[in-house]
């Protein structure tokens, strides 16, 4: 609904009067300690969202000349990104490595939920340095 709504209020006279979307989800955490030290707007700009879904598209449509390994962490808990599209994100990349990690206790901002310390962990690991 947003993506229909969206490009009616960003390309019309509308703006005037929605400038701002607020937030639907909340802190998108999982973990209350790290849902308490987590800062964020209440409200996003529609020019702002609106240039976010042009950049997708973009990096949507160029994934396939990304030819280096790759590590994709993602949660079926997530809230904002369907878990679905980790597989996408995985069938379309050029890389002939792509590992994936399922993290079953988060929700979209990984690096501050109950499994952020392994997910610093599999990032390290991923680079070549020992966790």
């Amino acid at each position: 609904m947003a993506r229909v709504l969206l490009p009616v209020v960003g390309k019309t006279p509308l703006r005037h009067l929605y400038p701002y979307q607020s937030k639907w989800i909340g802190s998108a955490i999982n973990d209350p300690e790290g849902r308490s030290r987590f800062k964020s707007y209440s409200k996003m700009p529609i020019p702002a969202v609106m240039e976010i879904v042009k950049l997708q598209k973009e990096v949507v449509r160029r994934l396939g000349r990304i030819t280096v390994p790759a590590l994709i962490i993602h949660s079926p808990h997530d809230r904002t990104v369907p878990y679905e599209n980790m597989a996408a994100l995985k069938k379309k990349l050029g890389s002939k490595t792509v590992k994936t990690l399922t993290l079953e206790r988060s929700d979209h901002v990984l690096t501050m939920d109950y499994e952020k310390e392994l997910v610093a962990g599999e990032i390290v690991k991923f680079l070549g340095g020992n966790p």
